[in-house]
């Protein structure tokens, strides 16, 4: 159940989420954020999952890095295909908890504001750590446990699925603590090399980060 209705989520607002994305200042300096982080990706062979509507796959390319990029939602692949047209991608409608590649395929797996959408954190983790070559790294970012607790719930401990409203669009999304997010990285065998708080940009509410980066190496 939890697949098709991301799928249907998507497939029915994706273009509104796409223009979200784009509009959106802080949703930028992610992408800033996670650049800095990844360092040099020129030549390197880089997962992008849950890569919606392209936004940072076309970033990773133009820096000459070999991108790959899965969605479960076929709306967001044509999106992506659309944005990223001219550029030397592969898109392809996957699940990531079981994406079908080899592994040990991949320099570099990014997970950018997916793991909310997945019921099993370990299940998602397992089959990033399975994909990436020895030495290979992580980026995860996800919309910080603390903006979702302070907008949402106000309630840092209570975790599980949610549904919300945001932006003329009803979703859901896997509430976890920091703890939790960590501990099962650390659990599938990744070590935690570094973490990111970034202080959101062009808004009134700034004591609390938006955004939470995390970088793993196998």
């Amino acid at each position: 159940m939890e697949k098709e209705e991301v799928r249907e989520l998507f497939d029915k607002y994706g273009e509104i989420f796409a223009r979200q994305q784009e509009k959106d200042m802080n949703r930028h300096w992610l992408s800033e954020v996670i650049q800095a982080m990844m360092g040099e990706v020129k030549g390197k062979k880089i997962l992008d999952t849950g890569c919606g509507a392209g936004f940072d796959s076309k970033i990773m390319a133009k820096k000459g890095a070999e991108v790959v990029g899965v969605d479960i939602s076929p709306k967001m692949i044509k999106l992506a295909k659309k944005k990223c047209k001219g550029l030397d991608i592969r898109f392809y409608i996957k699940d990531m908890v079981n994406t079908g590649f080899r592994g040990e395929s991949f320099d570099l797996v990014t997970s950018i504001i997916t793991i909310g959408w997945n019921r099993s954190l370990k299940k998602v983790l397992k089959e990033y750590y399975r994909l990436l070559k020895k030495g290979g790294q992580l980026i995860l970012a996800d919309v910080h446990p603390i903006r979702k607790m302070v907008v949402y719930t106000g309630n840092y401990f209570e975790t599980g699925k949610h549904w919300e409203v945001s932006n003329g669009w009803e979703r859901f999304g896997y509430y976890r603590k920091i703890e939790d997010i960590l501990n099962t990285a650390i659990e599938v065998g990744f070590t935690l090399k570094e973490i990111r708080e970034p202080k959101p940009k062009g808004v009134k509410h700034k004591f609390y980060p938006y955004f939470l980066v995390l970088k793993f190496e196998k």
